[in-house]
């Protein structure tokens, strides 16, 4: 075991307190992964100012400098996009047959590399949103008086590679995810449900016209967000938007400023930073259009906005549309039923898409960031007294 008991420090021998820091670690495979990381550790930072919160990309921890989360990016993205995303759902199925032997082989690779920060750093502890960093880290602290909290970022019957590892807690998002497991032979007794991590500024939206106002688009035309994520436009955003494009409708489509959907689009399409578009094209937009990853399918549902889902990629968004078809704010079409849809709102009635998500699923993206936070610092607090 490389690490890792709590050090005495210079701060400890003359009675200062020393900050405390909480490690929330990620890995650049898609948006949500960050997303989430960065929306617990805001709300760990207004709940306890007094500690050191640090969002880590776990590949620089292991590659520092070599620029390896940029290289995972783009591998990524090729994965989910090439050959309809079938490559992405073969490695998908690997990973739920066999997730220790991706953990071990991972562990082995990078465990002692990631062993040797999380002793220089001394966390109180380690939170992560990613299943294979949970897994090293939960390994690699073993033993010590440093938890390690999972966070699951996805719905439904969760791929296996996340019940792999034995960290203190695994947070899940979905309240069919525990039921699910515990009948698929998985040991649920470190499970706690908590709900969606989304981040705290969805609670309060601006207004969908300051949104536009602040966007700088029209105020009156019906505005589809297009959700891509961080991946290229798959083929079926790109039939939506090329349909849409093809007719003289009364629509304005906001993505990422780098997307190229493959047609002359500029009298319809507006293009703004990620940054920019993460909660003012939320609440700008009348509907949300595309993939269904986890993080940005919560976001809609805290500010309300319904969503047509036509381009899951194969695996995991799979059980995602699962959840947001159960709750009702959200329909799958093929991409040319959604076009007609559209259409269909900007020309007449824009109010008459009959979707609004239920209640639970609101409060839950509303809340479920601040529930996490709730269990991750009561285990600090028990690991203060050393392990349990």
């Amino acid at each position: 075991m490389e690490c890792c008991g709590r050090p005495s420090s210079s701060a400890a021998v003359t009675g200062e307190s020393a900050p405390r820091t909480v490690l929330v670690l990620y890995l650049a495979l898609g948006g949500g992964h960050r997303s989430s990381a960065e929306a617990i550790a805001d709300t760990l930072r207004v709940a306890r100012p007094d500690f050191d919160v640090r969002v880590v990309d776990a590949a620089t921890v292991v590659f520092p400098g070599l620029g390896i989360s940029s290289v995972l990016a783009r591998a990524y993205s090729f994965v989910a996009t090439a050959f309809g995303g079938r490559m992405h759902f073969l490695i998908y199925t690997f990973a739920d047959s066999w997730p220790r032997a991706i953990t071990y082989t991972a562990n082995l690779a990078f465990g002692r590399e990631f062993g040797k920060y999380i002793d220089r750093v001394r966390p109180v502890a380690v939170v992560s949103t990613f299943s294979v960093v949970s897994a090293i880290a939960a390994e690699r602290l073993e033993g010590s008086d440093i938890p390690t909290i999972s966070i699951v970022t996805d719905a439904g019957r969760v791929n296996k590679i996340w019940t792999v590892g034995n960290p203190v807690k695994i947070l899940t998002a979905d309240p069919a995810t525990i039921p699910l497991l515990r009948a698929d032979g998985v040991e649920v007794s470190n499970y706690k449900y908590v709900g969606p991590v989304v981040h705290r500024m969805f609670a309060d939206p601006p207004s969908r016209k300051s949104a536009r106002d602040a966007l700088g688009i029209a105020p009156d035309r019906f505005t589809v967000l297009l959700n891509v994520g961080l991946l290229p436009p798959r083929s079926g955003l790109r039939k939506f938007v090329q349909s849409i494009v093809s007719r003289d409708v009364p629509v304005q489509m906001i993505v990422r400023t780098d997307v190229d959907f493959g047609c002359a689009d500029e009298n319809i399409i507006v293009r703004r930073s990620q940054r920019a578009i993460q909660l003012d094209g939320m609440s700008a937009a009348d509907l949300i259009v595309g993939k269904s990853g986890w993080v940005t399918l919560n976001e809609a549902i805290a500010v309300g906005r319904p969503v047509l889902i036509i381009d899951a990629i194969p695996g995991q968004e799979e059980q995602n549309t699962h959840y947001a078809l159960r709750f009702e704010g959200a329909i799958a079409l093929r991409p040319s039923e959604a076009a007609e849809l559209v259409v269909h709102l900007a020309m007449s009635d824009r109010s008459s898409l009959p979707l609004r998500w239920s209640d639970v699923a609101v409060s839950a993206a509303l809340n479920g960031s601040d529930s996490a936070v709730a269990q991750i610092l009561e285990i600090i607090d028990i690991y203060g007294e050393g392990p349990v």
